[in-house]
């Protein structure tokens, strides 16, 4: 927990070199798949691709636990989204798929979460990805199966769905995740071109005590919108 603190403090100051040191004095087969993808992103944001896929390859040819698979793709793909590296994020998908096809035999927990998700991303049969977000899912919670399903209807123009949709999440949320809540509708609302409503609704997620702050604002594919918007800039720039 304490190198995973710090390798988050030190992505949030872009220091990502340190990042890669500080994950390589570790064995890499025992590091958490946490620290395994912050050591990936940091090489990958500092251009060295060709390591970051090397590692990844090589660890990945052998047999590995579902979630050493899901997260470690995921946190990928969605870096190279923010990056606007399609064909990283098209070869993530396709990886992640022969996984699915060679491991799970077509479940439909978090993996077929995780599908859904890129398949949107990707604009790659959107029909297949609104069917899996619209399923009910005892694994992934709720609130964050249904926002992608919103996000969904904003992108394809059904402005009228993913409001329902955020109305829906309101309706859902509780005393425990309202914070998590609050940061979903921002990027339902960012989608729908909302940029005030969702910093709104980001601030408000800080307010009610967002775990991972504005670190995760800032690395999160689904804001990338607005990375160049002055409000934006504000709230996530290191504080003190």
């Amino acid at each position: 927990m304490y190198y995973s603190v710090k390798a988050s403090a030190l992505i949030k100051l872009k220091r990502y070199d340190e990042v890669e040191k500080l994950t390589g004095s570790l064995s890499f087969d025992n590091l958490l798949p946490v620290l395994r993808v912050k050591r990936w992103l940091a090489m990958y944001y500092q251009n060295r691709k060709s390591l970051a896929n090397k590692e990844f390859t090589d660890y990945f040819s052998s047999n590995r636990p579902l979630s050493a698979y899901q997260f470690p793709h995921m946190g990928l793909f969605r870096a190279s989204l923010l990056q606007g590296d399609t064909a990283a994020a098209s070869f993530l998908y396709q990886g992640f798929l022969q996984y699915e096809l060679n491991q799970l035999n077509g479940t439909t927990t978090w993996s077929g979460f995780i599908r859904a998700v890129m398949m949107l991303r990707l604009n790659n049969n959107i029909p297949e990805a609104e069917k899996l977000l619209k399923q009910d899912n005892p694994v992934v919670e709720h609130q964050r199966r249904i926002h992608q399903l919103g996000i969904l209807y904003a992108v394809t123009g059904r402005p009228d769905k993913a409001k329902e949709v955020i109305d829906d999440m309101l309706a859902h949320e509780n005393p425990y995740n309202g914070s998590s809540t609050r940061y979903y509708i921002a990027k339902i609302e960012l989608a729908l071109g909302n940029k005030d409503k969702s910093i709104d609704y980001l601030q408000q997620s800080l307010k009610k005590g967002m775990e991972f702050g504005e670190e995760l604002f800032e690395y999160d594919s689904d804001l990338k919108d607005l990375l160049d918007y002055p409000p934006f800039i504000e709230l996530v720039k290191p504080k003190g």
